[in-house]
């Protein structure tokens, strides 16, 4: 009898793999490198025939579109008003694929993703307004704002007997790395890896670059890359098309992908170490070595930064049939230099049930956590300025929260409506949102739907 896994495939890539799957599970050394466009039985099928004929001409597509709702019930910096936060996203993801002129894995491969909503329920509700930083959402779709978004346009190839993958061009980190863990969660901390960062930000941000990945073994993978570009690439106020080379630095990722089946129990394992040369504000010392709150010239910008990430998922069940329960856990953290970033570490976890009533075998119900520690010299800043200030009182509008840590719970139910559509409530649970031990602990109810044409 055929086994069926928790994941028909491998894990999922940031937004759009809230909606389908990429496999990225390891092959034969000889075996083509997957693609990211995948075949889906789409709303509008073949589009009468559009799609087969397309695909005779290597040229093949998928479009989906996405929405997430959440509303605060309770708790939270502002729990008096009650308030519903709403985005969407619509994406286009082609390849076009050379294997036909004799070019192993050759390919070009694009996505466009046009993204609307203002309405940031965490900023609005959840966090204290004088943060004016945010590591944790409620919906991990809002980004910067409604922008539509080139999010890679790139060239793909293989070569020593498809061994080594070569990537370059206009590139997204979630093309390659960071794959162990699904997108299928709405609080931004659980959805997909761990890795990405300011430096290295998810999905409709691209950078210049070049990526090379190459098979050790069928099992194990070993990933490499150079990114150029600078922070602004995450400013919404060039329509998110820009293709300038950058000046701001690189960011070099490593990583060491490892899968592994046992008893018919499917896992994905991952180690990566990230170092950059993209300049980033301190979020203490100044520019002349003291602290760069009271420092004329301001902080000192920081010629370099590096953290360390990780992240599995693992099948603990084996789906015989279709009625049988699939149980999957997935474990994902990082731990980043706190002179450079707010976070200074950050650790995900939980489950997956798929078929959880025999009666409803494609459902999903899903449970996680994530724990993040804020930076301590952006919270030794924020105190010294606060005695300075005479603002040590937290209701005194000087003040500054000083961030400690946040533990964000999500549960969620997929209801798996037709191979297009599939519609997603849940509950959020938020201890210390923003990090800040004077913020109420905040209930939070969400709803996401997602659809594929």
């Amino acid at each position: 009898m055929k086994l069926l896994h928790v994941r028909q495939d491998a894990a999922l890539c940031a937004c759009a793999l809230a909606l389908y799957a990429l496999p990225c599970l390891a092959q034969d050394a000889d075996q083509p490198w997957p693609g990211m466009v995948r075949p889906i039985d789409g709303l509008f099928g073949d589009m009468g025939g559009l799609r087969s004929t397309l695909a005779r001409q290597g040229f093949t597509f998928q479009t989906g579109y996405m929405n997430e709702a959440a509303s605060n019930l309770a708790g939270g910096a502002d729990s008096h008003n009650h308030y519903l936060s709403y985005g969407d996203e619509f994406h286009l993801m082609f390849q076009q694929d050379f294997e036909r002129f004799g070019i192993a894995d050759g390919a070009i491969e694009g996505l466009i993703v046009q993204r609307n909503g203002n309405d940031d329920l965490t900023t609005a509700r959840l966090i204290d307004q004088r943060l004016k930083r945010v590591s944790e959402k409620a919906q991990e779709g809002l980004g910067p704002g409604s922008i539509t978004r080139l999010g890679w346009l790139s060239w793909r190839q293989s070569f020593f007997d498809r061994r080594l993958l070569w990537r370059v061009g206009l590139l997204n980190k979630v093309q390659d790395f960071s794959q162990s863990n699904e997108c299928d969660f709405q609080l931004l901390q659980l959805c997909g890896g761990r890795a990405s960062s300011s430096v290295w930000p998810n999905w409709n941000v691209h950078f210049w670059g070049t990526v090379f990945k190459y098979r050790l073994t069928p099992q194990l993978t070993l990933k490499t890359a150079v990114y150029k570009g600078d922070a602004t690439y995450m400013n919404s106020n060039d329509g998110g098309f820009s293709t300038k080379s950058g000046g701001g630095g690189n960011t070099v990722p490593v990583e060491l992908a490892w899968q592994t089946e046992f008893a018919g129990r499917k896992g994905q394992y991952e180690l990566g170490a990230v170092w950059s040369d993209m300049p980033l504000s301190e979020r203490y010392r100044g520019k002349n070595g003291g602290a760069g709150w009271s420092d004329p010239d301001g902080y000192r910008l920081r010629g370099h930064s590096t953290y360390a990430y990780w992240g599995l998922q693992q099948d603990l069940t084996v789906r015989e049939r279709h009625s049988d329960p699939g149980v999957a856990w997935f474990l994902a953290g990082a731990v980043m230099d706190p002179r450079a970033f707010d976070i200074q570490s950050k650790l995900s976890t939980g489950v997956r049930v798929q078929g959880l009533f025999a009666s409803r075998p494609q459902d999903k119900l899903g449970v996680g956590v994530t724990y993040l520690k804020g930076s301590r010299d952006w919270a030794r800043s924020n105190r010294e300025q606060n005695t300075a200030n005479q603002a040590t009182d937290f209701d005194n509008p000087l003040h500054l929260p000083v961030n400690s840590f946040e533990v964000d719970t999500e549960v969620f139910y997929r209801f798996h409506l037709t191979p297009w559509l599939h519609v997603q409530p849940g509950i959020q649970y938020w201890h210390q949102p923003g990090g800040v031990q004077a913020t109420a602990d905040a209930w939070v109810m969400e709803l996401r739907t997602g659809l594929l044409f």
